[in-house]
């Protein structure tokens, strides 16, 4: 059966206008109004200054709308850590300060960075868990990616992002991500067979590039594109090269 495709950013906002497809500030086909009109069913219309406001509206939609009685996909896209660490957080979760942070090799203010990255850690896992509570009395999955690490003063003097060919250290700081499956009880009662295979592929490496794969198993939905060996919830799932950079293979940089 067909399907409503929500999506919530607290990014990518239209403001009722058309955006190039190839912009570099990141506007991209998220933001083009025509494409946008055939991918969505509804979308947020403004940003919020903290993502608890995304969640709101988020909310607000289940509670107000049909949501329950149709197959939705929800697409919600947060701001979460990104730089500035500081303006992530409301000030009730600035829990970490720089005297929390001990590492000698660092300055004050580079310390006060940390903490503060910390801090936007906290708020974020305080959005994901706000988003299981309101969703776990539905039949619903959910996942969760990211779409990049950040620097944060780990092995390298820096943090933010390196635009550049990946070290060991980079790649395991900007590209090795957390992603995770939740399934409702009430889901898992229903798909048995789906549960296990998500707790079955827990260790299995994966790339997001076949996230959409994954979607469309779950989605139940059929086409020639779709390959088993490229969804992770399948017992024919086979780990393939990993490449970033374009032509940098992964498993092999940390081999060496």
């Amino acid at each position: 059966s067909a399907y409503q495709v929500n999506f919530y950013s607290n990014q990518y906002v239209l403001r009722g206008k058309s955006r190039g497809l190839a912009s570099q500030s990141g506007l991209f086909f998220l933001n083009d109004s025509e494409m946008s009109n055939q991918l969505f069913t509804s979308r947020n219309e403004k940003e919020s200054i903290y993502d608890k406001g995304l969640i709101d509206e988020f909310r607000n939609s289940i509670l107000f709308t049909n949501w329950k009685n149709h197959n939705t996909l929800d697409i919600i896209h947060l701001r979460g850590q990104h730089i500035d660490y500081a303006k992530r957080y409301p000030s009730d979760f600035a829990v970490f300060g720089e005297s929390h942070v001990q590492d000698p090799s660092l300055s004050k203010e580079e310390r006060n960075i940390v903490a503060q990255y910390d801090n936007a850690v906290l708020y974020n896992d305080m959005i994901l868990e706000s988003i299981i509570s309101m969703l776990e009395d539905e039949i619903v999955v959910v996942i969760f990616v990211a779409d990049h690490g950040n620097e944060v003063f780990d092995e390298l003097h820096i943090h933010g992002r390196l635009f550049t060919s990946p070290t060991k250290s980079i790649a395991k700081n900007e590209y090795e991500i957390p992603m995770w499956i939740w399934c409702s009880n009430e889901y898992k009662r229903l798909n048995p067979q789906i549960a296990k295979n998500a707790m079955n592929a827990v260790n299995k490496p994966f790339l997001i590039d076949d996230i959409p794969q994954v979607l469309c198993y779950l989605a139940g939905i059929k086409s020639n594109y779709l390959r088993n060996e490229r969804n992770i919830l399948s017992p024919k799932y086979t780990i393939k090269q990993r490449i970033i950079w374009d032509s940098v293979d992964y498993d092999q940089l940390f081999s060496q």
